[in-house]
């Protein structure tokens, strides 16, 4: 038995208890983003009791559960059989695709018919500590520079050519719907340059994921740390609440948007179909396993 914090998963995950180093973890996997638990001592302590009946508890054979802090991370460790070159460097980068490519035969298969790829990074911007409600849980201190913020809070909203996209969204909050703006029109972009955003009002964003570009692509993880600063920019401009039909999607499918935000601590209203920000990210509803 034990307690995880940061918790809210609406359907069950397949959780593994791990021991590294004298300290345990605990993983999950779910909709190819896996989940990583920590070990971390807590001002309360946590019990596991029997129930003698409806009216009476015993603490007689009571059992203390550690408590756990959740932490979405990459985590992939992926067996490629006979697997074909140019589809490795399509899917993981060329500077993971270099190393394979070293192994590789004449005929452009693997030399090794199985080779494990393995990665990992925190894919959330820091999370505010002292946030009172979800909406406050990610600063734009924390994701951008000040020199990033200075520069969009002196451009003028009228003198910029908007994307489409962003129509629907409220423009009240002129610096997160300009970085906003700014992130769609980089995640709408096919290659990338390193001078792509040249001599535009939006050039200084670059310095989010200029480090990534490689070979005219980012990769995947770097494509989704921007994807999550975009959706928390919109989440914070819409307070907490979007229509799935006017999100930003970039040919991803459905439920990889939803699960998207369902990082950040949202959940998905079927029926209204919309995401609303119900939970903070690291204190989300406890749940006892």
């Amino acid at each position: 038995m034990f307690v995880l914090a940061n918790c809210n998963y609406d359907q069950n995950v397949d959780l593994e208890l791990k021991k590294i180093d004298e300290k345990s973890y605990i993983e999950g996997n779910f909709n190819n983003i896996k989940y990583r638990g920590s070990q971390h001592d807590h001002p309360v302590n946590f019990l596991v009791i029997e129930s003698v009946d409806s009216q009476t508890i015993s603490f007689k054979n009571a059992q203390e559960a550690p408590f756990y802090i959740m932490e979405v991370v990459y985590e992939t460790g992926i067996q490629h059989e006979e697997s074909n070159v140019a589809e490795l460097v399509k899917s993981f980068g060329t500077k993971k695709s270099m190393t394979i490519m070293k192994n590789t035969e004449i005929h452009g298969r693997l030399k090794s018919t199985v080779t494990v790829i393995d990665s990992k990074t925190q894919i959330i911007p820091p999370v505010n500590k002292n946030a009172e409600s979800p909406l406050d849980s990610f600063l734009l201190e924390d994701i951008f520079s000040p020199e990033v913020l200075t520069h969009f809070e002196s451009l003028d909203i009228e003198d910029i050519r908007l994307q489409k996209e962003m129509s629907p969204f409220n423009h009240k909050d002129k610096v997160r719907f300009l970085l906003a703006d700014a992130l769609v029109k980089v995640l709408k972009f096919k290659y990338y340059t390193r001078d792509m955003l040249e001599s535009t009002p939006y050039e200084i964003i670059m310095e989010l994921f200029i480090d990534d570009i490689d070979h005219r692509r980012i990769g995947k993880l770097a494509r989704d740390r921007l994807l999550i600063i975009l959706y928390i920019l919109l989440l914070q401009i819409e307070g907490g609440v979007i229509e799935t039909r006017i999100i930003p999607s970039f040919n991803m499918g459905h439920k990889e948007v939803i699960q998207l935000f369902k990082v950040l601590g949202c959940i998905y209203n079927e029926r209204k179909k919309e995401v609303k920000w119900l939970y903070k990210p690291k204190e989300s509803n406890k749940l006892i396993l």
